[in-house]
Parts: C-alpha cells; sequence; structure tokens
C-alpha cells in the first residue's frame, strides 16, 4: 500500500510540474528593430599598397521571433558599406547586402 501511494505521489508531482511548466512555454514574444553604426575597413595587399581606412555606414532592421521558453529565431536585413582609400587618389567603395537567419 505504502509503495502504491509514493507512486501516485510522485506522479502527480511529475504531472503537476509539467502542467506548470508547459504554461509558462505559452508565452510568445515578437520584437522588431533597428540597428546602426559606422565601420572603418581596409584591405592587405601584397605587394604592399599605401593606404588609410574607409568609413562607411552600417544600418538594418531585426526581427526576432521566440515560441518557445529556450528556442526562438532571428532574421536581420544589413546594409554594409567597406572598402579602401589609397593614399595615391583612387578608392574603392564595397556594398554589401547581409541577410542572416540564427536561432536565439
Amino acid at each position: 500500500m505504502r509503495t502504491y501511494l509514493l507512486t501516485f505521489l510522485l506522479l502527480l508531482s511529475i504531472t503537476t510540474a509539467a502542467a506548470q511548466g508547459h504554461n509558462a512555454l505559452k508565452r510568445t514574444e515578437m520584437m522588431f528593430g533597428v540597428s546602426g553604426g559606422a565601420t572603418a575597413s581596409r584591405i592587405r595587399f601584397s605587394p604592399k599598397v599605401d593606404q588609410t581606412f574607409r568609413w562607411g555606414i552600417e544600418a538594418g532592421g531585426i526581427w526576432r521571433y521566440v515560441a518557445e521558453k529556450h528556442f526562438g529565431i532571428q532574421a536581420e536585413l544589413n546594409y554594409m558599406q567597406r572598402g579602401w582609400d589609397e593614399d595615391s587618389g583612387s578608392s574603392c567603395r564595397l556594398d554589401y547586402l547581409e541577410i542572416p537567419f540564427m536561432s536565439h
């Protein structure tokens, strides 16, 4: 009789904990945001070319969706400017569009 009572109490506590945990997982979150900043880049040439940093911008949007307590996804759309300025007067600007998709 005692073994049955302990087994029943154990199963009851596990079921109650699982039900409480399941209710906590029902909260979903969806967030939007923006990001931005400045970039400074240059490149290494062989043979060496004298150059200075090329300054540019970085801007983007962020979307995050969290469906479970410990898991979600995040997608971004970022625009970046990179490149270099040579001391001889020539320069190169590279524009990037980056679309990372990550788990969170």
